[in-house]
């Protein structure tokens, strides 16, 4: 009952029991209120604790914002009790007062209140946009959204749908709806304090931000705000500032003190301004100004219901800060306080006429301004800054003695408890005079008395309320704005005449135009305070967060914070002492989560992932796909325990395909395939029963009681089985090259013993033992740990002693024995005696046995017995029998064995390093160690099972007097009998004794409801993944009994393995079902299939015969199973493809600390998880860290000296990294620059209103990215919709009580201001720093790359060797490394392209295109180059590819057989004034064709004039010509042969330019028919020309390109120097029409027509397919440009179509970036990198080191 009533408690709910004890009560009561008077204090302790900044657990600083919540809550509730008992709090006369004021001010500025937005409102749709947009934004940067939120931008995108609906809807619900859905609210926790954070209805915030944006665009057309209303749209808060003291500085004698004149600076916050709105004098003042419709909206909208878990309550009394409106009701309410303030007559004064109001800070003229004390004044939401001007000394006693009246001091008191400026040095403090003193408590005491109570007041104890007074005692003017903490001092009061130092503004008079006073900035403590506890949420957040996050965290908020304060920081020993504390706390942090700081482990890309659609293994037995697995899954391990996952992680890479093939048959495996011997039997399951008997037995052999039973059945797959050579499950998976592949390598040491050898002679006898291990070593080479093979060798040879304790004796010895013998031997035989004798071999340490005419018929006794090194291997160590081989070889087989724990070795190495060992291994010409891929072991019980056990839930339905595990035992073995039953086609059953069984189980229920219980059906014996998932979840004993069903049926015997299930292939689901069952009883287990079934084998020994009907769960087992388990090691060898096979998605995940990194996939391979490897952070920094010499030794300098970075700085300042403020304009700059630029924007804008023309770019560019806001605004694509929308910036910083979320970026908006920060100078001096783009990358970003150059990263150079030839777009050729920018290169589609940028290198990778059919021509380009294909039957515009060399390399020769280059129809433009053409077109290729000719085809003149002949005379082929060309009608055929002699040394046989780019088709076909003429021949379907020029041959060949003719050209080998053929195709009427008679002029003249009739009746861009291939060539200089157009594509002088290079920034918008690489590029302003990286990992020399060079130097 207690922790009941304490519960009501703390939900401020009435406890009351009726007819309970009083003692009872009483009881409970105090129990109740001394738990809540602990539960009140512990809540206030740890508050006090966190606002101090003391260490506090993540959740006790959120229990102790749950607790604060509460207690608000309860307090809200009774203050809105007390107002319904004790309201209204205004009274009459106030209330009348107030609205009189504002009815007065609004008359008097003629304000037209605001009417209910129209139906048919034009501005509606750019309104609704605008609050779309801004709804939209707040959701764009979480991750993870609530059903709430996902129904909010459900609704946003409905709406954008659906504008008119929206609109209506919105406008009638303004208009009827009056009751509103409960307002969630939340604390944000500051740490310092808590803001309430507000959850409005989706539906309805939708409206209210309509009614935001209508209400802010109407009231700013109708000026309802007065000029001291802030913040506005005009300037950022820094900016207002500025204006501040610019405007006290400008003020009419602010500085003078003479005649004792003072000025006072009153800055306070209205008390409790927001909670005491009462809301029906809130609905009459709205009325004023808005239709009274939408005020009751308004305010009826603030009476809602606030709710929290179980506590609510409705608001009657103040404002709901978290309505999208509440702004604007706020800033008109606030303007009605600051008119009660400051009286009508200075409001008015201040805000000036209504037809032409004030600025901000202005007077009509200096009388105005002097006319009243208070000369300037601004309210900045709940704040207000007034400054008053005593020119009158007797005004300002008069003030004091009033106040003193009021509040007499006799004893001198007022000095004690004034608010003073303690953050600035004493002498630079207020002084507190007394008459400064009294002065300012009196201009409090009068503003405090202006305020009615029962709206605000101002506190004199608030930490906020300040008042400076400057007067002849003190000389400085002190206030705190927006986070600044400001000192002016005027320049008659500075003892020296200092010049301006950092963080400071020079105050300008604007009448003469000198600085007259200084402002000294500082960061104000709460500001500082502030960063602090956002350092302190980033700390306590960053448990499970990636350490990219935590940098990322850490430099918003620091831009955030150098961006708004800037110059400020610098001069705030405390702001710099804390971001160098919070710097090291961020970078503790992270170091902390690191194991290690090697520069190895820190590349940003993630390790060990997988491909998509993997099966991982749960810990409950069932399986996911990896890319669902998340955060507090649990997975299976490699051992049977769960893994718990901590994190996940996904990208996309190139991946690569492993292959795991099972062991298929025998015991042991060939080494050459890379598989090791199995030195284990698996046990596997024999069963046997009364009813069903399908066993075997462990010798393959089928009992003779079953034969004729199982013969029947399977009778069709018995002869199957031995041509099942397929695998019919895959165990392959996709990972990229960095994955982990947990390889087993066989460790146990081997003896081997090689076949014994016959010794130097049959007399003796040798040979050797081995023994052989395997362990793991570091590899120099290859740098990383691979396995190398060990072979310790025991020779034995009867013919050496050298291990004997007298080897010369012993082996001088056996000599002359043996020869006795011999001697003896041929005495027997009746031989000579002295024909075997003993010669002595010193040099070879032996004696030799040697004959001299020793009868044949015996054995020769030629032998040499040694003494000394080993007969063949060279080595001493060789025994002298094959005992004393032997048992050496056994002791050290001995002393391996003991010193291998384990049977195998386990190898985790990448699958990059995995493909170099083998490699390496290849080129070494040794062979591989044998290695496998594991599976995970027995799982004898899964974590949570019982929720997916439903046969063992089953069983305890059917089972009889508890035999709850019997009966799941005998239901799993019928279940597997009746999955692997064989159907009878007669009767359409299931084999009577499995059915009786089964029915037996299944008579307390019908068979298809078992079943369906199952998930199983009696129609179809198909196994769904759930269904097998639930199966392998089972128990150990159920599983067992279900695969004992399985092989008593159907199981039989194979050759080399034990046991095989078989089914046909239809029912591979049932298969599948066994194979996992039996791979998650640790079992080994393949599978095959053949053409019509499919076979699960298991390999092992059969031993025991339990009977499973007879037995329980508890005690049945797998024959010899738990004896072999432990020692049990399922493997399988793999196979690695050498390339990657596709570049997708992967995923992974890694599991939680202290937990091994190895789990098992779907199919029980174990695999390993995924950490992310760390990089480069990024870090931002603000702090002065020197970098080290050890760095300094590799930094590079720049050629134009020393970055800017440096200049101002000393010597030793040069080896700083930079800090951040450097690269952030001061706002005094900034400030000044926008005066100016806006004022030149202004002076531009009206010259080109003079000229009537627009304002270009152009007229902008120097100005593009400078003032506030930035001119860029001016032309952003959405700057007609932003103009509509008012008010935007204290929406922005009103987001707070919106959202929960920390924006350091309250003060702008990047479409309105734009950006007001550019950090690339940061950039590129941070590179500079740490020794440029090339050295970090070395040694942090480049190794997490794919690329093998880090230029290929940077830059993509997609350019052309030096010499390539461009077409420009006159016709004229240029080469590349000779185009400028501004050139015009001709288009794929004969337009015109502007070479935009140049691009150099000094040396690329380079490839040949090579054109066959072109003369074999050649186009050099990078490897990168971006080439435009398109297959031969499809090569349209729409069907193109684009891909780069290397992407088409990689592609499958099958693709690239199918991809062709194109080559472009060139349609030149026609010239304006087009010259005739000095010479015939025909005439001209005739005299081509001439100068070409070699002496045996040069015709005579005879055969030329022949012909030649009639070609000018047919009057229609003279009028057709003329027509298309203006050609000289006096050039006569002599003097065209005149003309081209004359320049035949300058053309070079060249086409010229007017000729070749000519617009007219037919005067370039008219070239090549005339060239044709000379030197060619009609075929039967084409033109022939044949030269021996190869230049005239590629100009003619580029002349049919160019028309889109077909063409070829050819090389033939007739001579040394080979004859070009160029040949032109034509249709076969046009060639048979070229008869003997007709083979003149006039057949050339028809192909001519015929090429121009076919290209004029196509399309224009015609492209045609050409043929090239790819080689490699060697590294040169390229050249390339970026050209302008839709495309981007270009023609070549050979009329290929190319595509433009890309610089960097142009590369990195169209390539997809990896995680990693996108890490990379956004990680190179990092002052960290000390931290990260060394250089010392380089391999280098001292500088003074000579080397020696080729040319022997």
């Amino acid at each position: 009952n207690g922790l009941v009533v304490h519960n009501c408690y703390k939900a401020n709910v009435p406890w009351q029991v009726p007819g309970m004890p009083a003692p009872v009560e009483n009881m409970i009561l105090r129990y109740v209120k001394a738990k809540a008077d602990w539960w009140t204090s512990v809540a206030h302790y740890n508050r006090e604790r966190i606002r101090r900044g003391a260490t506090v657990d993540k959740a006790v600083a959120r229990r102790n914002a749950g607790r604060l919540t509460r207690l608000w809550l309860k307090a809200e509730q009774e203050r809105q009790r007390s107002y319904l008992k004790d309201g209204p709090y205004v009274g009459a006369e106030e209330a009348v007062a107030i609205y009189t004021t504002a009815v007065h001010w609004l008359e008097a500025r003629r304000f037209s209140p605001i009417p209910f937005p129209p139906l048919s409102y034009k501005h509606d749709p750019k309104l609704l946009v605008l609050a779309l947009e801004r709804l939209r934004e707040s959701h764009a940067v979480q991750s993870h959204l609530n059903s709430s939120q996902r129904e909010e931008l459900g609704l946003i995108e409905q709406a954008f749908d659906n504008p008119h609906e929206t609109l209506n809807r919105i406008k009638r619900l303004l208009l009827t709806q009056r009751a509103f859905k409960e307002v969630g609210i939340e604390f944000m926790d500051m740490y310092s304090h808590l803001i309430p954070v507000f959850d409005v209805e989706p539906l309805e915030k939708i409206t209210d931000a309509y009614l935001d944006q209508y209400l802010w665009y109407e009231a700013d057309k109708r000026r309802l705000w007065a000029p001291w209303v802030k913040p506005a749209d005009a300037e950022p808060a820094p900016l207002l500032v500025y204006k501040w003291c610019q405007g006290i500085n400008n003020l009419d004698g602010a500085w003078q003190t003479d005649e004792g004149q003072c000025t006072v600076m009153l800055e306070a916050r209205l008390a409790r301004v927001f909670e005491k709105i009462d809301l029906t004098l809130l609905n009459r003042l709205l009325r004023l100004i808005v239709d009274h419709n939408l005020a009751d909206y308004m305010t009826a909208k603030n009476n809602v219901v606030i709710s929290f878990k179980d506590m609510n309550h409705v608001n009657l009394y103040g404002l709901v800060r978290g309505l999208q409106f509440a702004p604007f009701i706020f800033q008109y309410y606030g303007m009605i306080i600051d008119l009660l303030l400051l009286g009508l007559p200075r409001a008015s004064e201040i805000a000036g006429p209504p037809n032409q109001p004030n600025d901000f800070l202005q007077f009509r003229d200096a009388e105005t301004e002097r006319r009243h004390p208070i000369r300037m004044y601004m309210r900045y939401i709940d704040k207000i800054y007034m400054l008053l001007r005593f020119d009158d000394a007797d005004e300002a006693r008069d003030l004091i003695q009033r106040f003193l009246t009021e509040n007499p001091d006799p004893n001198n008191e007022n000095v004690v408890g004034y608010n003073n400026k303690r953050c600035w040095p004493r002498d630079s403090r207020m002084r507190l005079m007394k008459h400064d003193v009294n002065l300012g408590r009196a201009v409090f005491w009068e503003m405090k008395n202006r305020l009615p109570r029962a709206l605000t007041t101002i506190d004199w104890d608030d930490e906020a309320t300040f008042v400076s007074v400057y007067s002849q005692d003190n000389p400085n003017l002190l206030f705190d704005m927006a986070g600044f903490e400001v000192r002016i001092l005027p320049r008659c009061r500075q003892l020296t005449d200092a010049p301006p130092q950092d963080g400071s503004w020079a105050l300008v008079d604007d009448r003469t135009k000198e600085r007259t006073a200084t402002a000294f900035l500082r960061v104000d403590d709460a500001s500082i305070q502030r960063f602090n506890n956002r350092i302190r949420q980033i700390l306590m957040s960053s448990g499970s967060t990636t350490f990219t996050k935590i940098a990322n965290k850490f430099n918003t908020a620091l831009i955030g914070l150098m961006t708004y304060f800037r110059e400020a920081v610098v001069h705030t020993r405390e702001m710099l002492d804390l971001l160098v504390k919070a710097e090291t706390k961020i970078q503790s942090r992270i170091m902390l989560g690191l194991n290690s700081k090697d520069s190895n482990r820190m590349p940003p890309v993630i390790f060990y992932c997988y491909g998509a659609g993997l099966r991982v293994r749960m810990a409950d037995g069932t399986t996911r796909a990896i890319e669902h697995v998340g955060v507090g899954d649990r997975v299976l391990g490699d051992d049977g325990s769960p893994r718990d996952v901590a994190c996940v992680m996904s990208g996309k890479a190139p991946l690569y395909r492993v292959a795991l093939i099972s062991p298929a048959s025998g015991n042991r495996l060939k080494s050459g395939d890379c598989q090791v011997p199995l030195g284990f039997n698996a046990p596997v399951v024999r069963t046997a029963s009364s009813i069903s008997v399908r066993s075997i037995c462990s010798n393959g052999d089928v009992p003779s009681s079953t034969a004729a039973e199982s013969g029947a059945s399977h009778s069709s797959s018995e002869e199957d089985i031995s041509n099942a050579c397929e695998l019919l499950y895959d165990d392959s998976f996709l990972c990229n090259e960095k994955h982990r592949l947990v390889i087993r390598v066989a460790a146990k040491p081997s003896l081997i013993e090689h076949a014994s050898r016959t010794g130097q002679s049959h007399w003796s006898d040798a040979g050797s033992f081995a023994v052989e291990a395997t362990e793991l070593r570091f590899d120099s080479a290859l740098g990383f740990e691979r396995p190398y093979t060990t072979r310790q060798h025991f020779e034995y040879n009867t013919d050496f002693f050298g291990l004997s304790e007298n080897p010369k004796a012993q082996a001088r010895a056996e000599a002359f024995a043996h020869a006795e013998r011999m001697r003896r031997l041929a005495y027997e035989a009746g031989a000579v005696a002295d024909s075997v004798y003993v010669w002595h071999d010193k040099q070879k340490a032996a004696y030799r046995i040697m004959s001299h005419k020793y009868p044949e018929q015996l054995v020769p006794p030629c032998r040499s017995v040694y003494y000394g090194c080993g007969p063949v291997s060279g080595s001493s160590l060789v025994f002298n029998s094959k005992e004393e081989a032997l048992k050496s070889a056994k002791a050290a087989l001995a002393a391996c064995s003991a010193y291998c724990s384990s049977a195998y070795l386990t190898w985790s190495v990448s699958v990059c390093d995995y493909l170099a060992y083998v490699k390496h291994m290849d080129a070494c010409s040794e062979t591989p160690v044998p290695c496998v891929m594991a599976y995970g072991q027995r799982v004898d019980s899964w974590t949570g099972l019982g929720a997916s056990a439903r046969i063992t839930q089953l069983a305890s339905v059917v089972s009889e007097n508890g035999r709850r595990a019997e009966a799941a035992a005998e239901l799993g073995w019928a279940l597997g009998g009746w999955l692997c039953g064989i159907q009878s086609v007669d009767a359409g059953q299931v084999a009577d004794t499995v059915l009786c069984h089964w029915e037996k189980i299944a008579r307390a229920r019908s068979l298809d409801r078992l079943l369906s219980d199952l998930g199983l059906s009696s129609a179809s014996k198909q196994v769904s993944m759930e269904t097998r998932d639930m199966l392998v979840s089972e128990s150990t004993g159920v599983r067992q009994a279900l695969l004992a069903g399985m092989l008593d049926v159907c199981g039989r015997a194979a050759d080399g393995l034990c046991v095989a299930i078989s089914q046909p292939l239809k029912n591979e689901s049932v298969l599948r079902v066994a194979y996992e069952v039996s791979r998650s009883l640790g079992l080994q287990t393949s599978s095959r299939k053949s053409a019509l079934y499919g076979f699960v084998l298991i390999q092992g020994n059969i031993s025991s015969d339990p009977d499973v009907t007879n037995v329980s769960a508890g005690s049945y087992a797998l024959g010899g199973y738990e004896t072999a388990a432990s020692e049990l090691t399922c493997l399988a060898t793999f196979d690695v493809s050498s390339h990657p096979v596709s570049d997708s998605e992967y995923y992974g995940f890694q599991v939680a600390a202290g937990q091994s990194p190895l789990f098992c996939h779907g199919d029980f391979v174990v695999g390993s998880n995924c950490p992310k490897e760390l990089g480069g952070l990024g870090m931002l920094s603000m702090g002065h860290v020197l970098i080290p010499q050890s760095d300094l030794r590799w930094s590079k300098q720049t050629d134009t000296g020393i970055s800017h970075f440096r200049a101002g700085m000393s010597h030793e300042e040069g080896q700083l990294i930079p800090n951040l403020f450097r690269y952030i304009l001061p706002w005094e700059s900034e400030f000044v620059d926008s005066q100016r630029v806006w004022a030149e924007y202004a002076l531009k804008r009206q010259e080109a209103s003079a000229q009537n023309r627009r304002l270009t770019l152009e007229d902008l560019e120097d100005s593009w990215d400078r003032g506030i806001p930035r001119i860029n605004t001016l032309f952003s694509k959405d700057r007609h919709t932003l103009a509509y929308d008012k008010g935007w910036r204290i929406r922005t910083e009103w987001k707070q009580y919106q959202i929960a979320k920390a924006n350091p970026f309250w003060w702008t908006h990047a479409k309105h201001d734009g950006k007001l920060w550019q950090l690339n100078d940061y950039r590129t001096d941070m590179i500079q720093a740490l020794g440029g783009v090339e050295c970090i990358l070395e040694h942090s970003l480049f190794r997490g790359t794919y690329y093998p150059t880090w230029e290929g990263l940077f830059w993509q150079q997609q350019c052309f060797a030096a010499g390539t030839l461009v077409m420009m777009s006159d016709g004229s050729f240029s080469r590349v490394e000779d185009v400028t920018e501004g050139d015009l290169l001709m288009g794929d589609d004969s337009q015109p392209r502007m070479v935009t940028e140049l691009i150099r290198g000094p040396a690329g990778n380079m490839y040949v295109l090579e054109i066959p059919s072109w003369g074999n021509s050649e186009v050099v380009v990078t490897s990168n180059h971006i080439l435009v294909l398109s297959s031969h039957d499809a090569h349209g515009p729409e069907n193109l590819v684009e891909c780069t060399v290397e992407e088409y390399l990689q592609a499958p020769l099958s693709v690239r057989a199918g991809l062709f280059m194109l080559s472009a129809r060139i349609s030149y433009p026609k010239r304006a004034q087009s010259l005739p053409l000095p010479v015939d077109p025909l005439m001209l290729g005739v005299r081509l064709g001439l100068s070409a000719a070699s002496a045996s085809q040069r015709p005579d003149a005879e055969t030329l004039a022949e012909r030649l002949c009639g070609y000018r005379t047919p009057a229609e082929i003279r009028a057709l010509l003329a027509s298309e060309v203006s050609i000289s009608a006096d050039c006569s055929v002599a003097e065209a042969d005149a003309l081209i002699r004359a320049s035949d040394a300058e053309i070079q046989r060249s086409v010229p330019v007017d000729y070749r780019a000519h617009h007219s088709s037919l005067v370039r076909a008219l070239v090549f028919a005339g060239a044709a003429l000379v030197l060619g021949s009609v075929g039967a379907s084409s033109i022939d020309v044949s030269t021996d020029s190869e230049h005239l041959a590629r100009q003619l060949h580029g002349l049919l390109v160019a028309l889109g003719c077909p063409a070829m050209h050819a090389i033939s080998a007739n001579n040394c120097q080979g004859e070009h053929i160029v040949s032109c195709s034509v249709s076969a009427a046009t060639a048979s029409s070229a008869d003997d008679s007709k083979r003149g002029v006039l057949a050339f003249w028809d192909a001519a027509m015929a090429i121009t009739k076919a290209i004029d009746g196509s399309a224009d861009g015609l492209t045609t397919p050409v043929a090239f291939s790819v080689r490699k060539a060697a590294s040169e200089p390229y050249f390339g440009f970026n050209v302008d157009g839709s495309n981007r594509r270009f023609v070549l002088a050979n009329g290929l179509i190319t595509h433009n290079s890309t610089s960097f920034g142009g590369a990195m918008g169209q390539r997809q970036l990896t995680n990693a690489q996108r890490s990379g590029l956004n990680q190179i302003p990092n002052r960290r990198f000390t931290l990260w990286w060394s250089p010392t990992i380089n391999r280098c020399l001292r500088p003074d080191t000579q080397v020696f060079m080729a040319d022997g130097s």
